[in-house]
């Protein structure tokens, strides 16, 4: 097993589940794989989609500003937006970064580098 990565209750669950079946407890497997169902469910919107944290939620709205902040026609550093934008200006540098890389991700961000200089832009 990776030792980098978390352990989940659902893994746990999973685990134990595995452990009664070799027992030959299908009563408790069965109440594990009913824990898993309900874990899953805890996590999920009505829509289907996953729920996000708070922080996630946060994250989003300084995003939706960095990206009204931004003019197509100029092109931004991180230090650039840090200093420029209010919505950003108590975040950290990795923190900016994280987020603008996400907007990247989602193709709302371009981004070009120059001379080892990544600078961004509006799509």
């Amino acid at each position: 097993m990776n030792t980098n990565k978390k352990i989940t209750k659902a893994m746990r669950f999973e685990e134990m589940a595995n452990i009664f079946t070799e027992m030959n407890r299908p009563d408790l497997a069965d109440f594990c794989h009913k824990q898993i169902e309900l874990l899953a469910k805890k996590n999920v919107t009505k829509d289907g989609e996953k729920k996000l944290t708070a922080t996630q939620k946060a994250n989003e709205v300084i995003k939706a500003e960095i990206l009204a902040n931004m003019f197509y026609d100029v092109v931004y550093t991180i230090t650039d937006m840090i200093k420029t934008f209010e919505c950003v200006s108590e975040c950290s540098n990795q923190k900016v970064s994280a987020l603008v890389r996400s907007l990247v991700a989602e193709g709302k961000v371009i981004r070009t580098e120059v001379k080892g200089v990544a600078y961004f832009r509006k799509a």
